[in-house]
């Protein structure tokens, strides 16, 4: 407590300090920036997702790429497979918020080995618009599947 002793504004009381505004009026209300989405009710502006399972997220990625689902799941490493499951965990779990492990169960698959599938593509979606097509098909099927189930029921 001594070492504030010299100093200036070290016996200033509440609302006397340059930090604290203590019943004065703000210098500039918040307000939202013009050309931004914004809603009154304060929801989120991005795009409402259909929830989806697991299993709904291979199938997808399995009728968009073309594989088997043995070969989805499998041990191969080829830069194709590679890419489809990239393209899966990250739209599975990125877009539509499912758990890694959830995942994993669909597959087959430990889930640190999905979860490493998650990171590659974290990383890659940047620089790879393979990645980024790929997954951008698979969300755009799985929304078009949730409307035509929808309007079945």
């Amino acid at each position: 407590l001594r070492a504030g002793d010299g100093e200036p504004r070290a016996g200033e009381g509440p609302g006397r300090l340059p930090w604290c505004r203590l019943g004065r009026p703000r210098k500039q209300e918040l307000r939202p920036r013009k050309g931004l989405p914004y809603v009154e009710s304060g929801r989120s502006t991005a795009p409402e997702r259909p929830r989806i399972d697991a299993a709904r997220a291979v199938a997808a990625a399995i009728a968009i790429s073309g594989l088997d689902y043995h070969r989805l799941a499998g041990s191969r490493k080829d830069r194709e497979t590679t890419l489809v499951r990239e393209a899966l965990v990250l739209v599975a779990c990125d877009r539509y918020a499912l758990q890694v492990k959830a995942v994993a169960e669909a597959l087959a698959k430990r889930a640190d080995i999905v979860s490493r599938w998650l990171r590659r593509a974290a990383v890659r979606r940047a620089s790879s618009p393979k990645l980024r097509s790929l997954a951008d098909r698979i969300d755009e099927y799985l929304q078009r599947s949730a409307v035509e189930e929808a309007q079945e029921r």
